[in-house]
């Protein structure tokens, strides 16, 4: 799917607004002490973060995307754990700012997805990579280099750094149908949010539209990832 800023920015203000809706009438204006608003948090935290990537990404500001990327990626995995029933005290500890409660099981999501049936990628792998370039690393350094010589007019190797920002706006496509997966699909293994989907009309078509890109007999329902 071709990379739409306007259309992207749309969907995450309808979810926005859900959110905010959800937060004030049913769990005290986000004050409530559990699990549900602790959920609610941390999807409109994804909110904030993909925001801020779309817009690290039309400046082409790739250390800052690739930073902000990784937050994402790590308040996704906690949300995504957070929509699971059995948490053991977990968000308990999560609001009340105890150390070690904000770490998602990436074992026990890619379990979950597999009893579902649902095609998820490499969860682990896909952060382990951006850890390495959020860090003061070798590689990491060396990229932020490539970048900025890359702005001077100097880097010989322009056309890999422009291959990376390309590779990066086709991959905003799936990085925003996890938000908006995690969001609506109201599965009878998940924690209910239940957001009113008929005030997130782009929201919808969007996931509708990005399934049947994915497979030609995927049906579009935007509720099953």
């Amino acid at each position: 799917m071709p990379l739409d800023f306007r259309r992207l920015n749309i969907c995450i203000f309808e979810t926005e607004q859900e959110l905010i809706r959800v937060g004030r009438e049913r769990h005290e204006f986000l004050q409530k002490q559990s699990q549900d608003a602790a959920l609610t948090l941390l999807l409109l935290r994804c909110c904030s973060l993909f925001r801020s990537m779309l817009s690290s990404l039309q400046r082409q500001e790739l250390d800052a995307f690739d930073a902000v990327r990784r937050a994402y990626l790590e308040t996704w995995h906690l949300a995504f754990q957070f929509r699971m029933p059995n948490l053991k005290g977990q968000a308990g500890r999560w609001l009340a700012g105890q150390s070690n409660s904000w770490s998602a099981d990436i074992g026990t999501l890619e379990a979950y997805a597999k009893g579902r049936g649902l095609s998820v990628p490499d969860l682990g792998s896909d952060y382990g990579e951006l850890s390495e370039l959020a860090h003061p690393t070798r590689s990491a350094a060396e990229n932020s280099a490539a970048l900025i010589l890359w702005r001077q007019g100097i880097n010989q190797d322009g056309q890999t750094v422009e291959e990376a920002i390309s590779a990066l706006e086709k991959g905003m496509a799936g990085m925003i149908y996890r938000l908006l997966w995690l969001a609506l699909d109201e599965d009878p293994t998940l924690v209910p949010l239940r957001l009113d989907d008929s005030k997130m009309p782009t929201a919808l078509a969007f996931c509708a539209e990005f399934q049947a890109s994915r497979t030609s007999n995927a049906p579009a329902n935007p509720k099953t990832p």
